[in-house]
């Protein structure tokens, strides 16, 4: 009986790990930018196969301007160009101070083009 007992216990023991490491390991994300404007996010994946992720969804000639962890992300939008974004624990937060960064790089209109939570 104790037997038992101890092998339920451990077949317990074994499902919940199993079900608590089942998340993405390491998550991340990272925001890619063009010199044409052109904006790349990736979240939840590993950080190395986060960039080359935004990187893909930009386009060539961008670049990793920013990388978050365990966040929500937002990339903001404006009128010349004007950019910013923001990583945030809550995504509406983000989304405000990306376009708060937009507009304090000289943009007008600023309006969030993309946005994820990690």
């Amino acid at each position: 009986m104790r037997a038992l007992a101890l092998a339920a216990a451990t077949a317990v023991i074994v499902v919940m790990t199993g079900l608590v490491g089942a998340g993405p390991a390491h998550a991340a994300g990272a925001i890619a930018r063009g010199q044409d404007g052109r904006v790349g996010l990736s979240y939840g994946y590993r950080p190395r196969e986060a960039e080359a992720r935004a990187l893909r969804e930009c386009g060539p000639y961008c670049r990793i301007v920013g990388r978050f962890e365990r966040q929500c992300a937002a990339v903001a939008v404006g009128e010349r160009g004007a950019f910013g974004w923001a990583a945030r624990e809550r995504p509406r937060r983000a989304e405000e101070d990306a376009i708060g960064e937009c507009r304090a790089h000289g943009g007008r209109a600023c309006r969030v083009e993309v946005r994820g939570c990690d």
